[in-house]
């Protein structure tokens, strides 16, 4: 086989340097062996190869073979003749469903993708007119609505961490804000647990349609929307961004103007940064930003002394005793220990899960618990969590 034509790419190069000078004895092969990084036998096959192919031993056998599947030029050409005579204007699905039939003939959508390109006779979208959005003036007291997202971006120490805020629709004001790993669920809902122990019960959320926020992944088991549905907040779904323009203007000016300050202040750390941002940053930003509203009087409730917001701000989940009392969560099985000693064997129970630790919860009542350990000789060792 002649080697003219081959394409060689740097490492093989240097296998074909190390494998003849071994061959030609110039060469050990235990040095060979760590400078390929390959075992004596697998030397061996490239030498045997190398004798027999030459330089084509590089190569794998199909190498410069047509492939079996490959699509005729004459094909090729006459797909050309119709859509540049009579299919100019179609698109590539229509005109390749047209040619099939016409032809009797299958071809593969990537490579009639490909043909297109190469015949510059690609159809491209028609650019519609956008969707009309009209101004929404803002709300008329403060605590009627609050506008709710999370912006991810390298704002201090050059990792990437997510700002967390809420923003008060009628004055554009920093009502909570807070710097965490993502947006997730036990983060939104810290800061909205802020915002309620600070401000007071709001009328409304305006939050895009996130999982977490209980948009169409989540719909009807979010449980940030049903913490907020039990103190009587509505949820309302932003239909594009530009919907929620007033916090996603505020991360704008946020990055503008907060990332400077903490690299001049030589802020690196998580600590330092929510403290800076609480304690310097958003008074300034609403002493600055911050516009009047329409009527002083303020839209938040106080919140009712005999609600538990750690209760309500955590991950519920519905669990079922098995036979032998215990339950399953993460992999992980509880035994339940009731206070009374009575059976809870095939009842639910409520497993509230917090960031820290999880509890258990029967009719209202704490029930202390045990992880079970299989191979403990002893379940008096296993330490009573609950």
């Amino acid at each position: 086989m002649e080697n003219q034509g081959v394409y060689l790419s740097v490492n093989d190069q240097q296998k074909f340097e190390i494998v003849s000078q071994v061959d030609s004895g110039m060469m050990r092969r235990a040095k060979a062996c760590r400078l390929l990084g390959v075992s004596s036998r697998t030397l061996s096959r490239y030498i045997k190869k190398y004798r027999e192919r030459g330089l084509m031993f590089l190569k794998h056998g199909n190498y410069g073979r047509k492939p079996a599947n490959r699509t005729s030029s004459d094909l090729k050409h006459k797909c050309h003749t119709i859509m540049k005579e009579e299919l100019w204007d179609f698109n590539m699905t229509h005109a390749r469903e047209i040619i099939e039939e016409r032809l009797q003939v299958k071809i593969s959508r990537e490579t009639f993708r490909r043909w297109c390109h190469d015949f510059k006779l690609v159809k491209h979208k028609v650019k519609r007119r956008s969707k009309a959005r009209y101004k929404r003036y803002r709300q008329m007291k403060p605590g009627l609505m609050i506008q709710f997202d999370g912006s991810y971006h390298k704002w201090y120490g050059g990792k990437e961490r997510c700002l967390i805020a809420g923003i008060d629709d009628a004055t554009s004001s920093i009502v909570a804000a807070e710097f965490c790993d993502s947006e997730n669920i036990f983060d939104c809902m810290k800061v909205l647990r802020e915002i309620i122990e600070k401000h007071g019960v709001f009328e409304s959320l305006y939050v895009d349609r996130a999982g977490v926020y209980g948009g169409i992944k989540r719909r009807g088991f979010s449980n940030v929307t049903r913490a907020l549905k039990a103190l009587g907040i509505d949820v309302i779904y932003a239909r594009s961004p530009q919907g929620k323009g007033r916090v996603e203007r505020l991360f704008n000016t946020v990055q503008d103007r907060l990332i400077p300050e903490l690299r001049l202040n030589g802020i690196k750390k998580d600590e330092l940064a929510n403290r800076y941002l609480k304690e310097i940053y958003v008074p300034h930003h609403n002493k600055k930003f911050a516009v009047s509203p329409s009527y002083d009087e303020s839209g938040f409730r106080e919140l009712d002394p005999e609600i538990d917001l750690r209760a309500l701000f955590c991950v519920q989940q519905q669990r079922t005793v098995g036979k032998d009392h215990t339950i399953s969560l993460d992999s992980k099985t509880y035994v339940l220990k009731p206070e009374d000693g009575k059976s809870l064997s095939r009842l639910k129970v409520e497993v509230r899960i917090y960031p820290e630790c999880f509890e258990i919860y029967f009719a209202g009542q704490q029930v202390p618990y045990y992880e079970f350990k299989p191979y403990a000789q002893n379940a008096d060792e296993d330490k009573v969590a609950g």
